[in-house]
């Protein structure tokens, strides 16, 4: 079992104002230990590090076209009037899969897979060889107080059905992300500290940080920017991937970038009007790369 990580104590209520202070460089991926509270300012020396990717979420096969033609790194599925994570229908998110191994063979999609206290959150098992990401989230689960187990054991069930798919073709590795929520008072899940630890005693390879309601509020209303990369900052040090979500807007860009996610991901953001039950549209997902790719880009210049 993985050892877990020190992590800065946060009250419950004061989550999101919690003080910047984890120290020491990461030992891989982008360095948040750079940014210093409300200063992210970046040297030339930190020019070799990628920008983050931007992961679309899209409900169909129908949204696919438009999702990859306005530039998304990473395609998503999940059914947006089911929730935060909302799991998509088997045959949805086949046709998805099917399509995407005809027009990008070589992508890897994500999938969110609910919540971990849902009643049809069993493990998938075989799922399309395409899927690389499975989501799963924790609302309801503050209340259980053998989460962690539940969690656990999901997990290992979810890795034994991957080793079942078969494809002609070389297949991504099926990684496990768990998510927690900014929010995690109104969606009755741990805090976002008590996630990283869970996601590193059951070997998850990546944590999201999200919000439960998508009509309480953004990630920006609960979180601030010195507790978010404090946060990102001990996931990374740990090894897990990192993205962030949460109704977010070009807007939000100005704070995020700096602070370094791998991933940004987004859906109202990404279709007609930002309306999350509209249609993707790709002018809006274009116009959301370029600007985090310009944000991005004002922090690496010399």
């Amino acid at each position: 079992m993985v050892s877990r990580p020190c992590m800065t104590a946060f009250p419950p209520a004061r989550w999101r104002d919690a003080p910047c202070g984890i120290p020491s460089p990461l030992p891989r991926g982008n360095d948040v230990s750079a940014v210093h509270c409300n200063r992210p300012m970046m040297s030339r020396n930190h020019a070799h590090l990628t920008a983050p990717r931007l992961l679309v979420s899209v409900r169909d096969a129908a949204e696919v076209d438009a999702a990859l033609a306005g530039g998304t790194d990473i395609l998503d599925v999940k059914d947006p009037s089911a929730g935060s994570l909302g799991r998509p229908q088997p045959h949805v998110l086949a046709n998805v899969a099917a399509l995407l191994q005809r027009i990008r063979p070589q992508a890897a999609l994500s999938v969110a897979w609910g919540e971990l206290m849902d009643d049809q959150a069993q493990p998938p098992g075989c799922l399309p060889s395409p899927i690389g990401w499975v989501k799963i989230g924790l609302a309801g689960c503050a209340d259980q107080p053998l989460w962690q187990q539940r969690l656990r054991e999901w997990c290992l069930r979810a890795g034994k059905g991957a080793d079942c798919r078969e494809s002609a073709a070389p297949m991504p590795a099926l990684r496990l992300v768990v998510a927690s929520y900014a929010d995690f008072h109104a969606a009755r899940a741990p805090a976002p500290q008590a996630v990283l630890e869970a996601a590193l005693d059951t070997g998850c390879a990546g944590v999201l940080l999200d919000t439960f309601s998508k009509q309480g509020g953004r990630l920006k209303d609960f979180i601030s920017p010195r507790a978010l990369a404090d946060w990102l900052t001990t996931a990374r040090r740990h090894g897990l991937q990192t993205a962030v979500a949460g109704s977010l807007t070009v807007d939000d860009l100005e704070w995020i970038v700096p602070l370094r996610p791998d991933i940004v991901a987004i859906r109202s953001a990404a279709c007609r009007d930002g309306r999350r039950a509209a249609p993707i549209d790709a002018q809006a997902v274009q116009h959301f790369q370029q600007s985090l790719h310009a944000r991005w880009y004002q922090l690496v210049r010399p």
